[in-house]
């Protein structure tokens, strides 16, 4: 075989020196690793699955069609709604008459004579809109029932994925950000930096934290430039919940501070912004994957239960906590509207779990010798 590959080779030329051997890459490495474990793959596809459901939510559940024909025109309601995730888009593409207007019913005035029709989402419910038959139980449909108002608490269901998948990645988002500046701060400069920024770490895992959380959404209204509404719990969860990613970041600058590459950076002149963001940071952000996945794990539990005893998000609005807060409401006449919620709540935080134990073995350095 040695002998037809060199023959099938050009005369004179030199064999690739890369033809020979190819190094695997670190996350091709650890995806190898990672796929080993069933339950890893299994709480990969509850994420992903989550994830799809709270971005697609508008589709997926809405009381307006994904396309209509009314009058002679097309629209397409339900998808302006999908665009509208993007910031400001709302204002971009706003949806036209009559469709734009809260009292307009598709069903009441549409006209088959002149050709009007719709097709409409899979659960044609919104999270708000309501219907005659109220604390019903599941029927073809409503497959979940409806809640005391008469809503659909399967569209709620899926509005409350987009809520918790939103809550656990921005307010994860704000501790990670203040976590690798703070742990890189102390793990690069130490002595009294150090010193300094653990206190201060030390002193915030001191603190209480869900009562702590509960303090500060005290405040809400007080202050014109406080957040509201469920943007003030991202930030609050997310100020509160930084301390074991900045721990994390701080030990990795310490071990790769005296690597070899951040040596010669050093002896080359590089100043110390040069070596934090384009050296050392790049290296050290491996192992903060792993807090990261078990914070969205505990910041979408710290909302349902702040929901749950109403100081998260506040209703109409929907979110997994304030369903289960309205099924115990009325627990003894509509049980019904107790399990959804319980058990998308214990599924989205087994899911980040078993991919943050998975990804934590898949990392682990030790795994490249093995193999």
């Amino acid at each position: 075989m040695a002998e037809a590959a060199k023959a099938a080779q050009p005369a004179g030329a030199a064999p690739s020196p890369g033809a020979a051997f190819r190094p695997e890459g670190y996350w091709r490495r650890v995806w190898k690793h990672y796929r080993k474990s069933k339950a890893g793959l299994f709480g990969l596809a509850v994420v992903v699955a989550m994830g799809l459901v709270g971005l697609f939510a508008p589709v997926l559940s809405n009381d307006q069609p994904l396309v209509a024909r009314y009058d002679g025109s097309l629209y397409f309601p339900a998808l302006k709604e999908l665009v509208w995730t993007v910031p400001g888009m709302s204002k971009v593409l706003p949806k036209k008459a009559p469709f734009s207007l809260v009292t307009f019913d598709f069903e009441k005035r549409k006209n088959p004579e002149r050709g009007d029709w719709a097709m409409y989402p899979p659960i044609p419910h919104g999270p708000l809109s309501t219907s005659g038959r109220i604390l019903h139980g599941p029927s073809p449909g409503h497959p979940l029932g409806t809640d005391a108002v008469g809503r659909d608490v399967l569209a709620r269901m899926v509005y409350g994925a987009r809520v918790s998948m939103a809550v656990g990645f921005v307010s994860v988002g704000i501790s990670t950000l203040i976590g690798l500046v703070i742990g890189a701060l102390a793990g690069f400069f130490r002595g009294p930096v150090d010193f300094v920024l653990s206190r201060i770490i030390e002193i915030v895992i001191c603190f209480p934290v869900f009562f702590l959380i509960l303090a500060l959404l005290s405040w809400e209204g007080v202050h014109w430039w406080m957040p509201k509404g469920i943007w003030l719990v991202m930030v609050v969860i997310g100020i509160t919940r930084w301390t074991g990613i900045a721990r994390y970041v701080r030990g990795e600058f310490i071990r790769l501070s005296s690597v070899d590459f951040s040596v010669a950076a050093t002896a080359l002149g590089a100043g110390s912004g040069r070596i934090i963001f384009r050296h050392v940071m790049p290296n050290a952000l491996a192992p903060v994957f792993v807090p990261v996945t078990f914070g969205i794990a505990s910041a979408i539990l710290t909302e349902a239960g702040l929901s749950l005893l109403g100081f998260g998000v506040q209703p109409p609005d929907p979110s997994w906590g304030n369903i289960l807060r309205e099924g115990f409401d009325n627990i003894f006449t509509t049980a019904h509207m107790v399990y959804p919620p319980c058990a998308a709540i214990f599924l989205a935080v087994l899911a980040y779990n078993l991919v943050g134990d998975t990804l934590r073995d898949a990392i682990d350095p030790r795994l490249g010798r093995s193999g």
